[in-house]
């Protein structure tokens, strides 16, 4: 695939997922839904949050952390709704 093709891939893949209500998404949870490797998620995933297409925040303990990620425009869109 190519770097757009799986950018897009992960970014369509978040979508459908918050139309379903779900806004948060592992890697692992990524990965499986979009076709993508585990590792080839991570890699792109880095370059999304770069562009400032994707966030995310850490849960879990000091020792064991996860990132769940999001679609940034999500946000804006409801900064803008709820102001």
């Amino acid at each position: 695939m190519m770097p757009h093709s799986e950018e897009q891939a992960i970014l369509d893949f978040l979508k459908q997922e918050a139309l379903a209500s779900r806004f948060e998404s592992t890697t692992a949870e990524i990965a499986n839904g979009s076709g993508l490797s585990y590792n080839q998620v991570g890699r792109v995933l880095e370059r999304l949050i770069i562009k400032g297409q994707v966030g995310y925040r850490e849960r879990g303990t000091e020792r064991k952390s996860v990132r769940y990620f999001y679609l940034t425009d999500l946000v804006e869109l409801c900064r803008e709704k709820w102001s």
